[in-house]
Order: structure tokens, then sequence, then C-alpha cells
């Protein structure tokens, strides 16, 4: 099929924008260097169970012809996806999924990469950056550069 670098990404970079939003947030901790490779190990457990689980589920559910066209699991007609035709107890509850999850992972970026930017300011990393090293200016930047 016409598999292209770009499909691929999207179907992965949810799962990497959600351990990365963990990692953004470990100024909160009380104890990071305990629990951010803790909480690391763990989301991607739990990733990597939920990408290999899916296609099993989505396999016992669909019949082999259907999964071997994409005009029986991607509906033309309906322009339905497989996961929403089998979705329980609404067919609307996947698509309402699919844009949380999207507004989520964009919210998520946006509140973390202040923090970060603050936080490798404040080390020194690259000192260029020194003036970012209230969270203020942080914000400001990351703002500017979205509506940017």
């Amino acid at each position: 099929g016409d598999n292209t670098f770009f499909i691929l990404l999207s179907i992965y970079f949810p799962s990497v924008t959600g351990i990365m939003a963990g990692s953004n947030r470990s100024g909160d901790l009380q104890n990071p260097a305990k629990s951010i490779p803790k909480g690391t190990l763990w989301a991607w457990i739990t990733t990597t169970s939920v990408y290999l689980t899916v296609p099993i589920l989505i396999g016992m559910a669909a019949t082999r012809s259907a999964l071997m066209t994409e005009e029986d699991v991607f509906n033309i007609v309906y322009i339905q996806i497989f996961t929403a035709e089998i979705a329980w107890p609404w067919k609307i509850l996947v698509q309402v999924g699919i844009i949380m999850s999207s507004t989520g992972a964009g919210l998520q970026a946006l509140a973390g990469a202040p923090r970060l930017l603050e936080a490798i300011a404040k080390d020194n990393v690259i000192p260029i950056l020194r003036p970012f090293s209230r969270i203020t200016f942080c914000t400001l930047l990351t703002g500017l550069i979205c509506f940017g």
C-alpha cells in the first residue's frame, strides 16, 4: 500500500508524546530521580502492550477479507474507520476520543515546552538561553512560536 513515513509517524506519534508529557512534568515530583525512570518504564510497557493488543483484538473482530481490502475496512461510502464500526456503546466515542487525544497532546506540549526551556536556561546548558530562566519569558516565547 501507500505507507509513507508520515502515515507511520502519525500512528506512533501519540505514544511518544504521552511519555514525553510525563517527563516534562517532572518538576512537580517529590523524588524525580526515582519517579522519572520508573514512570517512563511503565509508560513504555503500557504503550507497547496497547500497541500489541489492539491489532489482535481487531483481528478477532474482523473477517479476514475485511482486513485484506481497504474498501471493506475503511468503508468509502460511510467514511468511517473500522474501530468506530465496532465501538461500544456508541461509534462516535472513537471519533471524539481521537479528537480529544490530539488536542490533549497539543496542550501537553504547550504546557511542557516552557518548563523544559526554563530548566535548560537555569542549568545554563546553552548559555544563549540564559534570559529564559524565568517561566514568564519561556511561556511568551512558546506562545510566539505557536502563533508565529
